[in-house]
């Protein structure tokens, strides 16, 4: 137990689905505080209340060792989605047939429930467990009035069935939009994030271009003005480039330029910055570098690349 950390370490989505678990837990505590309110006025008993409370309590234990201890892992939808809203759907049901006058509480939470399974679930799986949830409770109502004839009940339990036909449907549909506009905002994110890595990269190299080299030196310039510390620029020129493109061909040359700058990235520091600033000629920041350490590396990056052979 000393070791033992409440959200896992080494797994940043699994930490994401148990945040997602604690937040249905939250609202499962808010909907049995709402049935004690009832409780209170005479409209809960108070053994639905305790049994409420119990079957809340070892869900929200129960999915959270699932996730905790990485069991979810074993199936298909690691979320386990459609299984949590299920037993929401059980859970609520089991209070509104014995406590039929809390029948707002279950169709406020019932629609809560798959605003939460409409941000993961597909449209079929909502539709599945919304014709559940329907069929459920009508069929609650119909046993329940099998059983105390109770006609008054029966008519007021038809029209919040009603009303849940009507508004289900539309939730399901409107999270179909709301996945689909998600989908469409993913896209463009996708190409807004490759449009942005060509401005700034060379198409030929691959490492940064001249108008990102140069705004990066502005930035450096600024930082170090601002007591930032200092910093270096190399200024790299390829000699004997143009003969090669002479004597051998363009497409030699641009193999030239690729493998010197992979050669040069592969010495890079986290902090350091290399781009191609036109044709053969390359700079280099080093940021937080004096003088004597950028000759340093400018010399050790020298006899690098005066060791590639081309075939």
């Amino acid at each position: 137990m000393k070791n033992f950390s409440w959200l896992p370490t080494n797994d940043p989505k699994q930490v994401i689905r148990i945040s997602r678990v604690m937040l249905a837990c939250g609202y499962s505590i808010l909907y049995f505080f709402s049935l004690a309110l009832f409780y209170w006025q005479g409209k809960v008993p108070g053994r639905i209340l305790f049994h409420t409370g119990l079957i809340i309590l070892v869900l929200i234990v129960g999915f959270y060792l699932v996730f905790r201890f990485n069991i979810n892992k074993k199936f298909a939808d690691q979320s386990l989605t459609s299984l949590q809203l299920l037993t929401s759907i059980i859970t609520m049901q089991y209070v509104i047939y014995f406590a039929p006058e809390a029948r707002i509480v279950y169709v406020m939470f019932l629609l809560i429930s798959f605003m939460f399974g409409m941000l993961r679930l597909g449209t079929r799986e909502l539709l599945i467990l919304g014709v559940f949830a329907l069929l459920g409770y009508l069929g609650l109502s119909v046993f329940r009035y099998l059983s105390d004839n109770n006609s008054d009940l029966l008519r007021m339990e038809l029209l919040t069935w009603f009303v849940l036909a009507v508004t289900l449907p539309s939730f399901i549909l409107m999270g179909a939009r709301v996945r689909k506009l998600r989908s469409e905002l993913r896209d463009v994110n996708y190409r807004l994030e490759d449009s942005r890595v060509l401005v700034m990269r060379d198409e030929l190299t691959g490492v940064f271009n001249r108008r990102y080299i140069t705004a990066a030196m502005q930035n450096e310039k600024i930082r170090s003005d601002l007591g930032g510390g200092p910093f270096c620029i190399c200024i790299m020129d390829i000699d004997h480039f143009k003969k090669v493109n002479d004597t051998i061909g363009h497409l030699a040359g641009d193999e030239v330029l690729k493998t010197f700058a992979k050669s040069v990235e592969m010495s890079l520091r986290e902090t350091d910055i290399f781009g191609r600033y036109g044709g053969e000629e390359f700079v280099q920041i080093l940021t937080n570098t004096t003088l004597e350490g950028g000759l340093t590396h400018a010399e050790r990056t020298r006899n690098q690349v005066e060791k590639i052979l081309f075939p």
